[in-house]
């Protein structure tokens, strides 16, 4: 649970940015009541009616945010879903391939090395996976084993942030595994074996599932709709209480 001081924290929340705005529509109100004041104008419009005629555009504002936010919440919960998918499928995909390896003890250097190769790479992937998600780069265990030549590859193949760059590493993690069925190192029955490589799979698909939330955004005409009419609610309302309010803090307030 959040607990109670909890409405104290300024780390994330919403309050530093609902002042910016809060703030300038207190004064102006404020100042709307002073001028009326000063130049001796008095209200011939009572509350009530002035409070009708904004009550069809608030009831739509009100409708239009709420539909907004129930669809920020969707996408959030949906990302947040997709990001714990793709970390379990390829969790137990690294937990199997270190399982199935060979207990020979004339492989342990085979084994050695491919256990510290797919470990590198899916930490790896794993890494940019969520760097796709967030634009921001995320570190990876290491990236010893990987070639130079593979890195400049990587980089070519991806310039812009880590578009493709989870399919070229998680081709190279198949080929890893399928190298090493090969030599003796994954002594195990191709039909569990499949196991694994479904896991990967599932895993990139969540991913792409997820990048549509970043390359999706929410329909422009919409959002731009509703940022005018909350411009339009924030210096209106102020204005109107500043004319009903018969004193500028309460028209501030």
């Amino acid at each position: 649970g959040w607990g109670v001081f909890f409405v104290f924290r300024i780390s994330g929340s919403v309050f530093p940015k609902a002042i910016v705005w809060a703030l300038p529509a207190g004064a102006l109100a404020a100042v709307m009541n002073i001028m009326k004041h000063s130049w001796g104008y008095e209200s011939t419009t009572n509350g009530g009616t002035v409070m009708v005629s904004f009550a069809s555009f608030i009831s739509t504002l009100g409708f239009m945010v709420v539909f907004r936010s129930n669809q920020a919440w969707g996408r959030y919960w949906e990302g947040a879903g997709m990001v714990q998918k793709f970390r379990g499928a390829w969790f137990n995909a690294a937990s199997s391939l270190i399982a199935f390896c060979s207990k020979k003890p004339e492989d342990k250097e085979k084994v050695r090395t491919f256990q510290c190769a797919v470990i590198r790479l899916m930490s790896f992937l794993y890494g940019t996976a969520l760097s796709t998600l967030a634009d921001t780069e995320f570190d990876c265990i290491s990236q010893e084993g990987i070639s130079l030549e593979h890195v400049e590859f990587l980089d070519r193949a991806a310039p812009e942030p880590n578009v493709v760059k989870c399919e070229v590493i998680m081709q190279w993690l198949q080929r890893t595994i399928v190298e090493n069925i090969s030599n003796g190192v994954l002594p195990i029955a191709p039909p569990i074996l499949s196991r694994v490589f479904n896991d990967l799979s599932s895993g990139v698909a969540n991913v792409s599932a997820a990048r549509k939330i970043n390359e999706l955004p929410f329909p422009f005409h919409y959002a731009q709709m509703l940022s005018v009419m909350l411009m339009v609610y924030t210096f209106g309302v102020p204005c109107a209480a500043g004319y009903v309010m018969d004193s500028w803090w309460g028209a501030a307030g």
